[in-house]
Order: C-alpha cells, then sequence, then structure tokens
C-alpha cells in the first residue's frame, strides 16, 4: 500500500514515493540492463489511479487526498517518469519494450481523455509502448464464486449480450493500436472452474483481442494450469488454447473438463 504515500496530505511524504519509485525503477533497470528485448518492464500494475489513495500506514480505507483530475494526472507523470528512467539508462533499455498501466488498468477509465500514454525518446516512435489494462468482465462471472453475494453472480456466459458487451469492451482499447501503441490485456481470467461457459469466455477474449491486434494474457493462481506437469489441467481449456494459437500442447485422456461436476473432483489436488 506504499503506493498511497503520492496521495498523502504531506508533501514530504509524497517526495518519499517518488524516491522509492525512481530508486526501485533504476535499480531494476541497470540490473536488467543487457538482457534481450524478450524482457518487458511494467512499470506498474494496478496501482495507477484511485489506489494512489491508499491508506499507506495499512489500516485499510483510503486516506489520500487527490481528486479524480489529480490521480490521472499523477498516474500521467509517473508513467513518464516510468520511461524517462528506463531509457535513460542505456544499453539494451534504450529499445526495451515497455508496459504502461492503464487508469486502474480499467478499459472504461483508462481510455478516458484524461489518461495520457507517456512519450517515449527520439527514434522510438510510438511502437516500443503497450498500455495495459486487465479484464474480469462481468465481475459477476469472472469474479464472484458465492451465488449469495451481494453484488451479483453469472453461473454461465456465452449469450449474444455477452459477447456483444466483450467486444464493445474491446472496441474501445481500439483508439490505442490506431495511435501505434501496442495493447497487452496483462490479466483476464475466471476464478472459478466449476462455472458453465469458461471455455466460450476464454476463447472469445484470446480470438477477439487477436483480431484487434492485441496480446490477452491468461491469470492464473493454480486453477487453469499445472506448473509441475507443465499442462493444462482441463482437456477442454487446453484445446481452447491449442485452437487459438495453432500449438499442439499435450492433452491427456484423464484430464476433467470444467463445469460444475469437473471442479470437485480436482478441488484436492493431493
Amino acid at each position: 500500500q506504499w503506493w498511497g504515500m503520492f496521495g498523502d496530505a504531506d508533501l514530504s511524504v509524497r517526495a518519499q514515493a517518488w524516491k522509492k519509485y525512481e530508486d526501485m525503477w533504476t535499480q531494476i533497470a541497470n540490473r536488467y540492463i543487457d538482457y534481450s528485448d524478450r524482457l518487458i518492464f511494467e512499470g506498474a500494475n494496478e496501482e495507477l489511479g484511485e489506489r494512489l489513495n491508499d491508506n499507506w500506514k495499512g489500516t485499510g480505507g483510503t486516506k489520500g487526498v487527490l481528486t479524480r483530475k489529480e490521480t490521472y494526472a499523477l498516474t500521467n507523470e509517473i508513467n513518464q517518469k516510468f520511461v524517462d528512467i528506463v531509457r535513460a539508462t542505456g544499453g539494451n533499455n534504450v529499445k526495451r519494450q515497455l508496459l504502461i498501466a492503464g487508469y486502474n488498468t480499467d478499459i472504461d477509465k483508462t481510455v478516458d481523455s484524461r489518461f495520457k500514454m507517456p512519450t517515449d525518446i527520439d527514434g522510438n516512435g510510438k511502437d516500443k509502448l503497450s498500455v495495459s489494462i486487465h479484464y474480469y468482465s462481468p465481475s459477476t462471472y469472472c469474479i464472484a464464486e458465492d451465488p449469495k453475494n451481494s453484488w451479483g453472480y453469472d453461473a454461465d456466459w456465452g449469450t449474444d449480450e455477452q459477447l456483444a458487451a466483450l467486444h464493445a469492451d474491446f472496441d474501445k482499447m481500439s483508439v490505442f493500436t490506431k495511435e501505434g501503441y501496442g495493447v497487452i490485456i496483462g490479466e483476464y481470467g475466471v476464478c472459478s472452474s466449476a462455472k458453465e461457459g469458461v471455455t466460450n469466455f476464454f476463447k472469445e477474449v484470446a480470438t477477439y483481442g487477436k483480431q484487434l491486434g492485441f496480446t490477452p494474457v491468461l491469470w492464473d493462481t493454480g486453477v487453469w494450469y499445472n506448473r509441475k506437469s507443465g499442462l493444462f489441467k482441463f482437456k477442454d481449456v487446453a484445446k481452447v488454447y491449442n485452437d487459438v494459437t495453432g500449438a499442439n500442447g499435450e492433452i491427456k485422456d484423464n484430464m476433467k473438463e470444467t463445469g460444475p461436476v469437473s471442479a470437485k473432483v480436482i478441488e484436492d489436488e493431493s
């Protein structure tokens, strides 16, 4: 929660936040200066935006004093500082691809006119910078795991209305590709394998995102992928990514499929 130091009422605390950020990225950039362009730096994650007003002393809630206009301006300033620091270290960092965190990594808040992409150094143009957003929409499907929760719950995904909503969301981000920037969906996913339509959601994000020139990255905390075996845990999920990428990843006969029944089978992996 130290990011909330940026929004503290005490200007000396804000100065400490800037020092932390600048020192951190100077050290990271110098440490990996000789790495190839397979390495991409991302200046922040979901912290740039409202979380700049986090209660950085650790007791929860919002304690910062920044207005919405100021959090946008500060997000832009931090992103610019990130680019400036990395480029100034020289070496391979001069041309390295950089990932710029969108406002809250939220589509609607990132396409807002108050969010500005940083300026790269002369000679780089715009194609060394990409904007990062995360996609868990609708949250009632992607995030909600309890049918009784207060903010809604969807057990299935794939209706014409849901498809249209996803397409409309992604179409908004095309404003960046039209300007010459990359778009990376740095996270997308569904928290539960016990829902219907998981493969519909995965496939649509991947295929429509790819169609628009985006790079979608599946977020996994162990639900979908077995890092020990190097295999997906569900055959229907593995098939989706084989189909989308043209790969020939291994699919074993004993793999389960997503849905309410299969999820219970692998709940205890031991």
